[in-house]
């Protein structure tokens, strides 16, 4: 079970406090889910601080976040996504942003062996929202159920058996897998 959730995509622009970075819609229309910024050079000084418009919140690095790092995902629906840095002097290079896009497996169908469809839309823009497919190479009994998988790992897994029946103290551990 495995999807393609978009591309990562080198860019190598470099932006400082006088020039910020206004990053425009980086991919297919109407197929774009979400953007991941991945920032490295980055030389932040004193109260500089790098900010990223996330379109639900705004990320916020300084010097103390390293000299490379990713942003939290980035709400398709925000274009121009607006890169700045603010309060002090710095510099940083958008090294590469990955893009969450629905995708097909290129040469299979969506739900064959080795097939499958995803769709990455984190922020539900779509509605209502479509399931992906999955592959079902590695599926058994003619559906993929989680919860049995979850009841062996539980109950059949030493290493998981003794960390679940520490969390639920005297319960008994074969009716809680039973119920999964």
């Amino acid at each position: 079970m495995s999807h393609n959730l978009g591309r990562v995509v080198f860019d190598g622009r470099t932006f400082n406090e006088s020039e910020g970075l206004d990053l425009a819609s980086p991919g297919p229309p109407g197929g774009l889910r979400f953007v991941m910024l991945h920032f490295d050079n980055v030389n932040l000084t004193g109260a500089a601080k790098l900010t990223v418009e996330l379109g639900y919140d705004t990320d916020v690095f300084t010097n103390s976040s390293g000299a490379n790092f990713w942003s939290r995902p980035v709400d398709a629906a925000v274009t121009p996504i607006q890169i700045r840095i603010t309060g002090g002097t710095g510099s940083a290079r958008l090294m590469e942003f990955g893009t969450g896009e629905p995708s097909l497996t290129p040469g299979a169908a969506a739900g064959e062996p080795c097939g499958s469809q995803s769709n990455p839309d984190v922020f539900l823009h779509t509605s209502p929202y479509q399931d992906p497919f999955f592959e079902t190479r590695l599926k058994c009994n003619n559906a993929f159920n989680f919860g049995r998988c979850s009841r062996w790992v539980l109950c059949h897994t030493p290493v998981y058996r003794a960390a679940f029946r520490w969390q639920v103290a005297d319960s008994n551990l074969d009716d809680i897998g039973a119920a999964l």
